[in-house]
């Protein structure tokens, strides 16, 4: 968690091509993207990617598109927003099913 307990948004892009893989929400960008790099997930399309481009010694860019977001519910909408909003441009976003079946209650 960050300093003052505020989300941010943020994406995961290849650097060999600049493609987007993955959307993520988190409060603790600072340390987020070497979770990403030593964890598997339920997100083998993700892990795949990130083991590939280690495998390179390449890392993958993490870009924060908006932090200090206060409120966990407009952070998780301004994810799914994203999502959608990459998936539409054709990204191939490893976390695309993952993140609509969450969203299917409550949205």
């Amino acid at each position: 968690m960050n300093q003052y307990g505020h989300y941010a948004i943020y994406y995961l892009q290849d650097p060999s091509n600049m493609e987007i893989f993955y959307v993520g929400c988190t409060t603790g960008p600072g340390t987020r993207l070497e979770d990403h790099l030593k964890k598997w997930d339920n997100l083998p399309e993700k892990y795949a990617r990130i083991q590939n481009l280690l495998a390179v010694e390449v890392f993958p860019i993490m870009v924060i598109v908006e932090e200090n977001i206060s409120d966990k519910l407009v952070a998780l909408r301004k994810e799914r927003e994203l999502v959608q909003e990459l998936q539409a441009k054709g990204e191939p976003l490893a976390n695309k099913n993952l993140m609509l079946h969450t969203w299917k209650i409550g949205s």
